[in-house]
């Protein structure tokens, strides 16, 4: 269950924007909080292929990662501020994203 002062760990997916066969790099932020920088990736993520890239120990501490063109970008965070938790509510009906708590 999400729920305030809940532990995320999210994928975020880049893929086609505006068109088909097209992609830049975005970045992305929380509003309060920093995050922690798991892993990269090139293509679609597969938790069988790609979760064992996850720097796991003593991950980077950002307060904005870089979703590649065409790639994912692995963070985790705390939703320890209200309005964070809502702003992260709110992404999620938004953006293809996979939480595990």
């Amino acid at each position: 269950m999400l729920g305030l002062n809940s532990t995320f760990d999210a994928i975020l997916q880049n893929a086609n924007a505006l068109a088909v066969n097209v992609s830049e790099i975005h970045p992305w932020h929380l509003h309060g909080n920093n995050l922690w920088v798991l892993g990269y990736g090139e293509g679609k993520f597969s938790e069988k292929k790609d979760e064992n890239k996850f720097k796991l120990k003593n991950p980077p501490l950002r307060n904005t990662v870089v979703i590649f063109r065409f790639g994912w970008t692995a963070l985790r965070f705390v939703a320890d501020i209200i309005q964070e938790f809502e702003h992260f509510i709110a992404i999620l009906s938004l953006i293809c994203i996979w939480v595990w708590v």
